[in-house]
């Protein structure tokens, strides 16, 4: 879920930026022509003096290429956006991004050209669709938060059969490769002792006898790869539950989530 949060959020910054830029160049191109024109004095073609009106400004020559522009640069960020609402779940968050609020956003005065409404159409529907994925954003972390604490009231406490190689744990069996490098050795060690803090240079002094049953395995050689083991367990445990932290890890210990320890053992 955070990795979710973290691409929608910088997804959100990305557009916010990209929005404010087109809506400079939207204010430097776009004129205010108003519909009501006053008329000007000029001579007319006798010599007489009459009266007459001005043509409209004409469109900045700019304008259509800027169009094109921001059309392809929102439709490419509409689908970046889509792809990480889908990774979500959520059916209700896509159908929320595709129907946004209308919110007042650029405008413009007086009589326009093609290419100039549609560039304001563009970068209205982009201000919409913004506003939307903030309020996405928003309850999607705090949904996430919620149902976080409820799983963790209710679990049941972590455990690890080290014959089968598999941790049972919120529901879920997790099961190990009998190759997988490390991981088993490191559940079996964590979960003889739950409430025991280790030192990641702990594992290390006792790898040789654990390893009898993986004689083609490479022992590791120092704590930095025992971290990078811990971190692919509360990877995997996490894709499984939606709970990353089975594991209390630092960059020198590590010990099992006291959450998730048989209260008798805590």
């Amino acid at each position: 879920m955070k990795e979710n949060v973290d691409e929608l959020t910088r997804l959100f910054n990305e557009g916010k930026h990209a929005l404010d830029q087109f809506e400079q160049f939207h204010s430097a191109l776009v004129p205010n022509r108003m519909n009501v024109t006053m008329p000007l004095m000029g001579t007319g073609k006798y010599g007489l003096p009459t009266m007459y009106y001005p043509e409209p400004e004409p469109e900045h020559p700019k304008t259509a290429e800027l169009l094109q522009t921001a059309k392809r640069h929102v439709a490419d960020w509409i689908v970046d956006v889509k792809a990480v609402l889908d990774k979500t779940g959520k059916t209700r968050y896509k159908v929320q991004f595709d129907d946004p609020t209308w919110k007042v956003g650029t405008m413009t005065y007086g009589e326009t050209t093609p290419n100039e409404d549609k560039l304001t159409e563009v970068i209205q529907d982009f201000d919409c669709r913004l506003a939307e994925l903030r309020k996405i954003i928003i309850d999607y972390e705090t949904t996430g938060e919620q149902t976080l604490v409820a799983t963790t009231q209710a679990i049941e406490p972590a455990s690890y059969d080290p014959k089968t190689r598999t941790i049972f744990f919120a529901d879920e069996a997790i099961r190990f490769n009998k190759n997988a490098e490390y991981q088993p050795a490191i559940c079996k060690l964590i979960f003889e002792k739950p409430e025991k803090l280790w030192e990641l240079k702990d594992f290390l002094s006792v790898w040789d006898s654990l390893y009898d049953y993986l004689p083609d395995l490479q022992k590791p050689t120092d704590w930095n790869k025992v971290y990078d083991a811990i971190k692919k367990i509360n990877a995997r445990v996490a894709n499984s539950t939606n709970i990353p932290d089975l594991f209390k890890l630092t960059t020198k210990s590590v010990r099992l989530n006291p959450k998730y320890i048989t209260p008798s053992k805590k």
